[in-house]
């Protein structure tokens, strides 16, 4: 079985799919403010609402593309494995935008120039989440490990979805 991997062309459409999703999400609960949106849309700046966005953002940049590419039969498992494991990881690379404050050790210039920091890591963690695509898209799990990512992408859909209608009193959650 060949496995799915990327051309220089659609690695970089999924990028950029990834990218404009996640900003849509960013921006949509302010566009259309009614509560359905929250279910995909950060409603405020916190972490969780960034890992929220990156989680939709490449579950349905996956989706897309496992349409627009007409994955074979004997390729879906693998690419759902990949995807699925991908999906999983791709909130926790929000943290990564914390690496700026850090190093830095104080605010941003200006709010452009965080904006534009923001997204230079965002498109980052982008790309290092496709290399990692690549290299895992060949990879066939147990039975037992794809019920593990699946039973993580739904309680991880759950969890950022609940926390955006009723924030838990958790430190992690709040500021």
């Amino acid at each position: 079985m060949k496995p799915i991997t990327h051309t220089p062309k659609t690695f970089l459409l999924k990028l950029l799919a990834f990218w404009i999703l996640f900003l849509v999400f960013h921006f949509l609960h302010e566009w259309i403010p009614v509560p359905f949106t929250v279910i995909f849309a950060g409603n405020s700046e916190g972490a969780v609402q960034h890992m929220k966005m990156a989680f939709w953002a490449f579950t349905f940049a996956s989706l897309g593309e496992y349409f627009i590419r007409k994955v074979q039969k004997e390729q879906r498992q693998s690419f759902f494995d990949s995807r699925l494991l991908l999906t999983d990881l791709a909130p926790w690379t929000m943290f990564f935008w914390y690496i700026l404050p850090v190093l830095f050790g104080k605010p941003f210039a200006s709010e452009v120039v965080e904006i534009l920091a923001a997204n230079i890591v965002l498109v980052l963690m982008g790309v290092a989440l496709l290399f990692l695509e690549q290299d895992l898209s060949g990879i066939r799990l147990s039975k037992t490990s794809r019920i593990i990512l699946i039973l993580f992408w739904v309680l991880t859909a759950f969890l950022m979805v609940a926390v955006s209608f009723n924030v838990p009193w958790a430190g992690f959650f709040v500021a």
